[in-house]
């Protein structure tokens, strides 16, 4: 499932910013898949490949919010301005 992940660092890096590498989300969202892995139950019937997937993404997203240290509504706000 590791392509799973790549593909998943690749479309969350084209929506953020030129300096956060796709390495780190590729790393970010390997620890997701363990963590997809370890979760997963099948008695619920969903495809794992969705499930790793929400996981995956939640978790890159996750690091890059944990790694910024200008809040949310700073961003917001300056796309309301230049709106």
């Amino acid at each position: 499932y590791l392509p799973l992940v790549q593909r998943i660092a690749r479309r969350v890096a084209s929506g953020l910013p030129r300096y956060i590498e796709i390495d780190d989300l590729y790393a970010t969202g390997a620890t997701g898949l363990m963590r997809a892995v370890d979760q997963y139950d099948e008695q619920r019937n969903n495809r794992f490949e969705g499930y790793a997937s929400l996981l995956i993404r939640g978790a890159m997203i996750d690091e890059v919010r944990a790694n910024n240290w200008v809040p949310r509504s700073v961003y917001q706000k300056a796309a309301e301005v230049s709106a």
